[in-house]
């Protein structure tokens, strides 16, 4: 395939940050380093409170994605050589558990077609 691996994923989530982390170190199997950094076999990601957020502009902009209260970046731990289509389906599986647990989610991404 060849595409950019990255993946920035926008969460609106009535969940408390630690939370939300612990589904996802679950999910990921992964470990928690340096407050917002999650590291496992497959991944390397990053979730962070969206400084953007604002529940008031929330209230009538629900839509709005890039203003949503979390957004996770996500990329393939390349020092255990996942091969692409690996990495896709588990993204992919992500995706559905945080829509399962938040209010919404909407993954940016080069193959962001992919994981609908």
């Amino acid at each position: 395939m060849d595409i950019d691996l990255f993946c920035k994923i926008y969460i609106y989530c009535d969940l408390a940050y630690d939370e939300l982390l612990a589904c996802i170190l679950k999910y990921v199997n992964g470990k928690n380093y340096m407050f917002h950094e999650i590291s496992s076999d497959w991944c390397e990601a990053y979730l962070i409170k969206n400084k953007e957020f604002s529940y008031e502009y929330f209230i009538n902009h629900k839509d709005d994605f890039v203003y949503w209260n979390y957004i996770l970046d996500i990329e393939p731990n390349e020092d255990n050589g996942i091969s692409e289509n690996e990495y896709i389906i588990k993204v992919k599986d992500l995706v559905n558990i945080l829509g399962d647990i938040c209010r919404g989610v909407v993954p940016s991404c080069d193959f962001e077609d992919l994981l609908h």
